[in-house]
């Protein structure tokens, strides 16, 4: 691999991190939205979701994953490298005219060649092309926040969802004792019934 190659393969890579930051950072926004309402729902209007820590957690895994897709999906070309290299270090588009023209057969084209690949020996991508904090992360950080905050308070239950809950509860205990003692008095009548057998009173 040259010179020129090795310059634009870690300029691509390095750009294809940077959008998967920024996609995880819009993934980890709409989760913390979610997160946000559920947790409110549950607090103010008392519909409690079973099994919240396994839809957390597959919502994480999700905004990972569909960031990486994107970053996938949106990688830069080698061409894309080459043009961010040429503007980053104001090199007059020597790095994306080689890579263009580095399958023709004419003496423009082995010139332009020869020149990006000297340039390429004598300058440094060091610290040219840092990763930055995608602005969109702040709201995402508020809204967490914001959904931590949020588990504080105090459950209202303002449509009686959890009274209903309760009194649908009590009722099904009632009857499952009901049941229960109905099933021993038969019991026991039974036994005695097999002990006296003539006994037509019984």
């Amino acid at each position: 691999m040259s010179r020129l190659d090795h310059h634009v393969a870690i300029v691509q890579n390095k750009l294809a991190l940077q959008r998967f930051l920024y996609g995880l950072a819009w993934t980890c926004l709409l989760l913390s939205a979610a997160v946000l309402l559920f947790v409110l729902i549950e607090r103010l209007l008392g519909y409690v979701r079973p099994r919240k820590q396994i839809w957390f957690y597959s919502g994480g895994g999700l905004a990972v994953v569909s960031a990486l897709a994107y970053a996938i999906y949106r990688r830069p070309s080698r061409y894309e490298a080459a043009v961010a290299i040429d503007q980053r270090l104001a090199l007059k588009e020597k790095f994306s005219t080689a890579l263009y023209v580095r399958p023709m057969n004419d003496p423009f084209a082995a010139a332009a060649v020869r020149d990006a690949e000297k340039t390429a020996e004598n300058v440094s991508l060091s610290k040219r092309f840092p990763l930055q904090y995608p602005r969109i992360a702040n709201y995402t950080v508020a809204l967490m926040i914001a959904a931590f905050a949020s588990t504080f308070i105090h459950p209202l239950d303002l449509f009686g969802h959890q009274a209903a809950l309760k009194t649908q509860q009590a009722q099904e205990e009632q009857v499952a004792q009901t049941k229960k003692t109905v099933q021993d008095a038969i019991t026991k009548v039974e036994a005695i019934a097999k002990t006296f057998p003539q006994d037509n009173s019984i």
